[in-house]
């Protein structure tokens, strides 16, 4: 393989015969020395992946053509409005592509999707494993631990540092919200209610 001819930071491709930045030519390995082979741009480089593809029969997963694209689920081939772009872009700057729209609406109505999202906000939103919640969960009885009546379904914790206090029902969480997680506000909300309780005067 021919040895990189970079020039004052760019380079020649020999598909296109263009010149362009290093960095729109993607990595194809490393020499001995450490330096990154680069041979064809990333456009090309796409293309001719592509081509190796359909010549070996391998159906296009990520490579839209014409305006549409292989589903890499289904594997239906539809127009590119009928998916989804990722959040990440490739390195060259274009839309990255994965599942249509039906298969991503579909696995997230899943059981799978569903508890595959419930993994990933327990770790994203408060570091917890599902194993850390399941301990949780067994240590107060699966219940709320502020009415021990309802079913613990959410994580409670000090929005001031973050950490975690434990697992109440969705209606206890929502009233801690509501009172701001002041503690004088619900002393406050609990005096008043033993107040003006049926019976009193």
């Amino acid at each position: 393989m021919k040895k990189n001819t970079i020039v004052d930071g760019e380079k020649k491709c020999p598909a296109c015969g263009e010149r362009k930045p290093v960095n729109e030519f993607p990595s194809q390995g490393r020499y001995p020395n450490g330096e990154p082979i680069l041979v064809r741009c990333f456009p090309c480089f796409r293309s001719e992946r592509l081509r190796q593809a359909r010549k070996r029969g391998i159906p296009s997963r990520n490579f839209p053509v014409d305006g549409n694209k292989r589903c890499s689920n289904c594997g239906i081939i539809k127009p590119l409005e009928e998916f989804t772009a990722h959040s990440t872009r490739r390195k060259d700057g274009s839309e990255s592509y994965g599942w249509c729209l039906e298969c991503h609406r579909g696995y997230h109505r899943s059981t799978v999707g569903k508890a595959a999202h419930r993994r990933a906000q327990l770790k994203s939103k408060y570091g917890l494993s599902e194993a850390d919640w399941d301990k949780m969960f067994a240590d107060q009885k699966g219940v709320c631990a502020i009415c021990s009546t309802a079913a613990a379904t959410c994580v409670d914790h000090n929005h001031d540092n973050g950490k975690i206090r434990a697992l109440l029902c969705g209606r206890c969480n929502k009233a801690l919200g509501l009172l701001d997680d002041d503690h004088l506000r619900a002393l406050a909300a609990a005096d008043y209610l033993l107040a003006h309780r049926v019976g009193s005067r």
